[in-house]
């Protein structure tokens, strides 16, 4: 489908990933398998040494797909 299409691309988008994480989420809210979702939710942790200790950033995200 070309509406759903985007030029392919070599970037760098996150350094130090910890974890990275998606859920599907059907109509109900209820975590589903992809074929059911109706949206996603991204869960991104990074991880950086800072000083002495280790400082931790998480980012979630959620986007609607067009699947329907």
């Amino acid at each position: 489908n070309a509406a759903s299409s985007r030029q392919g691309a070599n970037e760098i988008l996150a350094k130090n990933v910890a974890s990275i994480y998606f859920e599907y989420i059907d109509a109900s809210g209820t975590q589903t398998g992809p074929t059911n979702a109706i949206k996603v939710k991204t869960t991104l942790t990074l991880t950086q040494k800072a000083g002495r200790e280790y400082e931790t950033n998480i980012a979630t995200s959620e986007a609607n797909l067009r699947n329907n």
